[in-house]
């Protein structure tokens, strides 16, 4: 009877994995999912509160998943991630079919206003990062079907309309820019969970993380049509203008996270060696001011400067990186010639401000490349985007996600839902 309850525990999870989600299966397939499974059965039945014994059970179960690793946490966290996207895929495919079925306005109108519930919108919208993760997959789609209810509102009632579908349009394009990083970080985790380390950790990182969900921010192609679902002019530019926040251009503020670890390049001291850090791990806002040795940043020691040529910096550019400008001097991320790749310091070549491409700093200059699974052919392809994974190339060779500040994809607030107004007298 035991085994039987193990059994149907086990399906329910493996039915969960195999729904569209995260791949759940992070170190021995089916048999990690079983065994995690079976280790939260366990707890419970062992464990199973009375009076006066659910502080002592919460601890049990506290001490079970820190003796065990974070591998059963982590598993039981996915499968309930895919059960949170799974039903809300069931309930957009329920409203959908209702939109295509409906034959009056009022019918529309109807369903508008489920949809728009705080109880319906309310499952897309958390605070919890995990929550985001679970969530981004499945808002492209339902942003769709809510914009195809207003398009036929819209055809049969004129511009009474058109300010909502405005509203939603910019509400949607915010989320799914600002939800992307959290689903990102995910997917990144869940290629290295379970690897041995060292040649498995490795192996198992660059073998997996590229993935368009990893490699392409939603602003480069997902949403790059978005501007013509609004209808009035002025909505069309902030959609647009919201995508644009996302590239990096000459002169933004930047920050390098090594790629698969909470470490960030750093350069602590002008004129001194950089080396890796782990601030600003666990800071949801990484450009976060701060008054750390009187800095305006947190994290001060992490943040730089990126200048090219070109307004806006594409692959395979030409660039020059600025840490501070101390003493009257700009000191600037350079290469530490006869010492190991990847060894760097600030020198005060090409200057305190950039006035171009200074080929006579060469331990300077370096080659700024992204990683991507379409082939790079043209500008909207080649252009470098908040979230995505570059290699400064010549002598950086180590892979970084670049942060760009402004950006909505690095946008850690949250997004207001537009406020419900009934727009026609309908009977329910």
């Amino acid at each position: 009877m035991l085994m039987m309850r193990y059994k149907i525990l086990f399906v329910v999870l493996m039915t969960l994995q195999n729904a569209l989600g995260r791949d759940c299966n992070f170190s021995g397939g089916d048999k990690a999912v079983y065994d995690a499974t079976l280790k939260l059965s366990n707890a419970a039945l062992a464990f199973v509160p009375v009076a006066g014994d659910t502080f002592n059970y919460v601890l049990e179960l506290k001490n079970i998943i820190d003796d065990d690793g974070r591998d059963m946490f982590d598993i039981i966290q996915c499968h309930l991630q895919n059960y949170h996207f799974t039903r809300l895929l069931g309930i957009i495919s329920t409203i959908e079919n209702e939109i295509d079925n409906a034959k009056t306005s009022c019918q529309l109108e109807n369903i508008r206003q489920d949809i728009e519930s705080a109880s319906t919108m309310g499952e897309l919208l958390s605070n919890d990062k995990s929550i985001k993760a679970a969530v981004y997959p499945i808002l492209s789609t339902w942003a769709g079907i809510h914009l195809k209810l207003y398009k036929k509102l819209v055809a049969k009632e004129g511009n009474k309309y058109a300010a909502k579908n405005d509203e939603y349009v910019e509400f949607y394009v915010k989320l799914i820019l600002r939800y992307w990083r959290y689903y990102r970080d995910e997917v990144l985790q869940d290629s290295i969970r379970g690897a041995t380390f060292w040649n498995g950790a490795q192996n198992s990182l660059y073998n997996n993380w590229k993935k368009p969900s990893v490699l392409t921010s939603p602003a480069e192609y997902a949403l790059k049509d978005w501007p013509n679902l609004a209808i009035s002019s002025r909505s069309k530019k902030n959609v647009q203008k919201l995508l644009d926040s996302c590239k990096v251009k000459r002169g933004s503020h930047i920050m390098m996270q090594f790629l698969g670890k909470d470490e960030w390049f750093s350069c602590w001291g002008s004129g001194n060696h950089c080396h890796y850090r782990t601030c600003p791990a666990n800071i949801d806002d990484i450009f976060e001011n701060g008054d750390q040795f009187q800095y305006d940043y947190h994290c001060r020691g992490e943040q730089f400067w990126i200048y090219a040529d070109s307004p806006t910096i594409y692959h395979n550019t030409e660039v020059h990186v600025k840490y501070s400008n101390k003493g009257n001097k700009g000191y600037w991320v350079s290469r530490i010639r006869g010492l190991a790749i990847n060894e760097f310091d600030t020198k005060t070549c090409p200057g305190r401000s950039y006035a171009g491409i200074r080929r006579d700093c060469d331990s300077e200059l370096f080659q700024i490349r992204k990683e991507s699974t379409r082939r790079v052919q043209d500008k909207q392809s080649s252009a470098i985007y908040d979230g995505n994974v570059i290699t400064l190339t010549r002598v950086m060779e180590f892979k970084h996600i670049i942060y760009k500040e402004g950006a909505e994809t690095n946008n850690p607030n949250g997004v207001t839902k537009p406020a419900f107004v009934s727009l026609l007298k309908c009977k329910k």
